[in-house]
């Protein structure tokens, strides 16, 4: 008969626990084989390591006097770079480069045999970006007096610090302008509200009673239509307005009109008394 019938269950158990945390160490010895071993030979060796994490395809390289000297390495695709030394470091100065990012310099000190020193690089964005877009759409962009383009517009790649003077205009809109100063890593959104450059001109009247029908206006020798006394989509500039009563009355007024402005001309009492 098999003797195992008569162990005890809790040894049974035991020796199956036993085997499973075996199984689990030889399976993870495996899949992480080459750390355990570059593990154990880091501290049997007592090498020195600096562990870089920076941006993938940086360029590290040792900074001679006051000038990058040569290259140690570039950070990998994982984000990062390990630097070994058989014996201790000291008075170590690298230069951290990459095409998109500024440049960062870092000094170690000392490091000694068995020990793992840590840099992580701020990696500081060197380009930025500038929006910029209008209401109404599609007015022109001019960046610094050079005609760009149309709202909504977008210009990436701009370096860190760039100062650009960005006009818009449209017809019949005032033209507007914005100074800005870009930042690496930032996009500088520039929203612009245009203000119409078309005038209008209201006539008040002093008596509530007052009809405008049958009154005549002229602008600069132009009849012009006006509804509930009011005459729209007129351009800003000096301006010879003429109003001709039902009963011939004549009121004849040089007016001088601002972009966009709207304009309350009050009537006086003698033409308006007549017409009622």
């Amino acid at each position: 008969m098999d003797e195992t019938h008569f162990q005890d269950p809790n040894k049974r158990w035991a020796k199956r626990a036993i085997f499973f945390g075996l199984l689990v160490v030889l399976i993870l010895s495996i899949w992480q084989r080459e750390a355990i071993l570059g593990y154990f030979s880091f501290r049997e060796h007592g090498e020195a390591r600096i562990v870089i994490y920076a941006e993938p395809g940086t360029t590290v390289r040792l900074v001679e006097g006051n000038k990058p000297g040569r290259v140690v390495g570039r950070v990998g695709r994982d984000g990062r770079l390990t630097l070994v030394e058989e014996k201790a470091i000291s008075g170590l100065r690298l230069s951290l480069q990459h095409s998109q990012y500024f440049a960062e310099e870092k000094n170690f000190d000392f490091v000694g045999k068995g020990e793992v020193v840590t840099f992580r690089a701020s990696m500081a964005p060197l380009f930025g970006s500038v929006e910029v877009s209008s209401f109404p759409v599609g007015a022109k962009i001019w960046v610094d007096d050079e005609e760009v383009g149309t709202t909504p517009w977008t210009r990436k790649g701009i370096p860190h610090g760039t100062e650009m003077l960005i006009q818009v205009g449209l017809d019949h809109f005032v033209k507007q302008s914005r100074q800005v100063r870009i930042l690496g890593g930032q996009k500088e959104e520039v929203l612009i509200n245009l203000r119409s450059t078309w005038c209008a001109i209201t006539l008040v009247s002093p008596e509530p009673t007052f009809s405008f029908d049958g009154l005549k206006v002229f602008l600069n020798e132009e009849l012009r239509t006006m509804v509930e006394g009011e005459i729209k989509f007129i351009e800003p500039g000096k301006h010879e307005l003429r109003l001709i009563a039902s009963d011939g009355l004549v009121l004849q007024k040089q007016i001088n009109l601002m972009p966009g402005q709207h304009l309350s001309l009050h009537l006086p009492d003698w033409f308006v008394k007549d017409e009622v």
